[in-house]
């Protein structure tokens, strides 16, 4: 089952009079959509959700969540006065993330009202909005037992010959995969014609082990390529699970992979026998939060493949002719596009190379525009496109860009 998204929003208004002065601290207002969102997720409906006020600061606070939701990915966003004053990712966590807290963020109306010298009197109220994103998915990490236990069981399978009959090497790695011929044969059109004899993929030949010693095909990128991060980690940290289990006893058919990363491979090929996947963050989120997602995934699961990048799995995707695959990648990527990553994602080398990721992006910068331009990627883009840094066929996005602003 695809994942679909879910938008809960709440707005109230504040009048400056309420909240002057240093450290004063003002409740103005609830949040009974996202409440009732959440509550329908299995949060506790002891919660008290309310916007505040707290010296030049406006936020949420919460109360009593003894217990709360689980948010595999999503987006919380403060809006004041139709400026986002605040975004933050939800990945692979409860929400809200303690029993109670406070998520708060400067406005700069705010800071400016209290430095004014006009008078409370001729202040206008300020109309403050949250908005909850949270994506639902139906992967293997967030499947039932029995489904999981199958995807794990296929997984490991993935690592060792017997029994398949085809191995995938992975170019400056020492990973590999297996999978049955028959399968590959029967879903992938792509694999069929390639595993036929008349190509050197299609000829039996004995296993070469996969050490620092062996020579394999320099990897080539044509694109920058996120799953490349997560394949150093798994070298790094967890070089066990990228290894055959068992060395090969027999001839097998092999195909040396060396524009796509094992990451990408290992988690389509799991989804081609099992549907199901598990999507990374876009690095253009926050490279941190996607390195601690990483991390979590994998020391939370010892069997399933690391998630991988929705980009990623589109352009493999694309590749093999899997358009179930390619439409659930494209909605994982879609699902991620926020104010401050957008910028960054229209103006891409995959978004320039691949008109349904590039459309995407267009569509959510045409429909926000007037925050994502304020954006710090918006500037860094600028920045890039007067260094000359920006990708070849960003002008023909411009001009798209621009037929639909106006």
């Amino acid at each position: 089952m695809a994942p679909h998204s879910m938008t809960a929003q709440d707005s109230a208004t504040f009048d400056p009079l309420q909240g002057h002065g240093s450290g004063k601290y003002v409740k103005f207002g609830s949040l009974p959509n996202i409440y009732k969102r959440l509550v329908s997720m299995g949060l506790s409906a002891s919660t008290t959700l309310q916007f505040v006020y707290l010296d030049g600061r406006y936020g949420i606070e919460w109360a009593n969540a003894t217990v709360a939701p689980y948010v595999r990915a999503g987006t919380f966003a403060l809006v004041v006065d139709g400026v986002v004053v605040k975004s933050e990712p939800l990945f692979s966590q409860t929400f809200p993330p303690a029993t109670s807290g406070l998520l708060t963020a400067t406005s700069s109306a705010a800071t400016a009202n209290s430095a004014s010298s006009v008078t409370w009197a001729r202040m206008m109220p300020h109309k403050i909005s949250a908005y909850l994103t949270f994506d639902e998915y139906d992967t293997a990490a967030g499947a039932s037992g029995a489904v999981k236990a199958a995807a794990q069981t296929l997984a490991v399978n993935m690592r060792e010959q017997i029994p398949n009959d085809v191995r995938f090497t992975f170019a400056g790695t020492e990973a590999t995969l297996w999978m049955s011929e028959s399968v590959l044969a029967k879903l992938v059109p792509h694999f069929k014609i390639a595993l036929s004899s008349s190509f050197v993929e299609g000829k039996k030949k004995k296993p070469v082990p996969t050490t620092p010693g062996a020579l394999l095909s320099d990897k080539w990128r044509p694109f920058a390529v996120s799953d490349d991060e997560t394949d150093d980690l798994l070298n790094r940290s967890y070089s066990t699970r990228i290894h055959e289990r068992r060395k090969p006893v027999a001839s097998a058919k092999t195909i040396e992979v060396t524009e796509t990363a094992y990451t990408t491979y290992a988690a389509s090929l799991l989804w081609l026998v099992s549907q199901q996947i598990d999507f990374a963050p876009l690095k253009s989120n926050n490279h941190e939060m996607r390195f601690a997602y990483l991390t979590k995934a994998l020391d939370a699961d010892p069997f399933l493949p690391a998630p991988a990048s929705p980009k990623s799995v589109y352009r493999l995707a694309h590749l093999l002719e899997l358009d179930d695959l390619r439409k659930l990648a494209l909605s994982a990527f879609v699902r991620q596009l926020n104010n401050m990553n957008a910028a960054r994602e229209l103006f891409c080398d995959v978004s320039c190379a691949y008109p349904e990721i590039r459309d995407a992006a267009l569509e959510y910068v045409v429909k926000n525009y007037s925050a994502v331009k304020r954006s710090t990627a918006w500037a860094d883009m600028k920045k890039c496109a007067d260094a000359g840094d920006l990708p070849i066929g960003t002008s023909h996005t411009l001009m798209l860009l621009s037929e639909r602003l106006t």
